[in-house]
Parts: structure tokens; C-alpha cells; sequence
């Protein structure tokens, strides 16, 4: 007599081909319908449209553009601007020396090597493209300029022209960071 070992479910099935392939598809079925019953992803997340959605575009008119305004202005009642972002009235800014020193450097066509930055002075050494090292030091001012900036180029030959072009596009990048707007702090 033979013994079987297992479940007697699955046994049955491996003895009977058309209840297994059965089985096998009653899963199948089971998963595809799983599948279909998915929920869909939000359209931030696929930035595709629904099947069968349009989409919408739409221009507000004058008194649609009012309307809205007027709402937005009563949710805002009693709500005013403390600190604006404005751009700097003296022009520059103290905090924007790192950032502006690294962009005139690339339009000076030099490196930034290292650099030591304290509240009052900051000094970078710098590397050009003809391999001639150099200092820019800029330290802070308390008066309407903000910053003085020195600048020496080539320790055995002196490259003043250098010089002058790394201090030019300093002054250049400090003024164009002092014309965005930032929150005072």
C-alpha cells in the first residue's frame, strides 16, 4: 500500500491535470482582476492625463480676474508685508562676497584655491588659467562702500592687468547680486 505524505489537496491536484491547469488559471484571474482594480497614480505624480480626460486650459476675463483678486484680498485682510524683499539700496551686499567672488573668478578666467572667510575680512587664494597664483582679499567697511577688495596677481612677475580684470568682475558680480531681491534678515 502506498503511503502519501503532504496535503491532500495538492496531492489530489497532481494527480488530476485538468484540476491543476483550473487552479492555475483561477489564480491568474485572481491577480489580473487585483491589477484592473489598481488604484491610479495622482496626476502630479505621472503628469499624464486620465484616459478620457482634456485638458483644461483656461483664460480669466476681466471681471472673473476681479472676482478672484477680490477673494484673495479678503482672505488677506489685516495681513501686511512686514519685510518685503527688496533689493540692497546701498547696491551690494556683505553676505553675498563668497558667491560673487567665485562667479568673477570664472569670468576672470581663474580658480578659487582655498580660501579663510571671518566676519570682517575674507582672503581666497587664487590660481589663474597662465598657472600664476595670486590673493584677493576683501574686507568689510562700515561706511556707504561696504567692502574694499585688493587683489595681487603673480608673486615672481607682476600681473597687474590680472589684477585689475579679477576686481572689475568682482565688482560687477557684487552688483549684480545687490540688484536681487533678498529678505533682510
Amino acid at each position: 500500500m502506498q503511503r502519501l505524505i503532504g496535503h491532500p489537496i495538492r496531492n489530489n491536484l497532481s494527480k488530476c491535470p485538468i484540476a491543476s491547469e483550473i487552479a492555475f488559471l483561477s489564480a491568474l484571474g485572481l491577480l489580473s482582476i487585483a491589477g484592473a482594480c489598481a488604484k491610479q497614480p495622482y496626476a502630479a505624480e505621472s503628469l499624464s492625463l486620465v484616459s478620457g480626460e482634456k485638458p483644461q486650459v483656461r483664460v480669466l476675463n476681466a471681471a472673473e480676474q476681479h472676482e478672484v483678486l477680490t477673494a484673495m484680498d479678503e482672505v488677506a485682510d489685516g495681513h501686511h508685508v512686514v519685510h518685503s524683499a527688496a533689493p540692497v539700496p546701498q547696491g551690494v551686499r556683505w553676505s553675498d562676497v563668497p558667491l560673487a567672488v567665485i562667479y568673477a573668478c570664472d569670468d576672470a578666467e581663474m580658480a578659487v584655491v582655498s580660501k579663510h572667510e571671518s566676519d570682517n575680512q575674507c582672503t581666497y587664494t587664487i590660481k589663474t588659467v597662465d598657472d600664476d597664483r595670486g590673493t584677493l582679499t576683501v574686507t568689510r567697511c562700515d561706511d556707504a562702500r561696504i567692502y574694499l577688495a585688493e587683489a595681487k596677481i603673480g608673486f615672481s612677475v607682476d600681473r597687474p592687468d590680472a589684477a585689475r580684470r579679477l576686481l572689475d568682475a568682482l565688482d560687477n558680480q557684487m552688483r549684480a547680486f545687490g540688484r536681487k531681491r533678498e529678505y533682510p534678515d
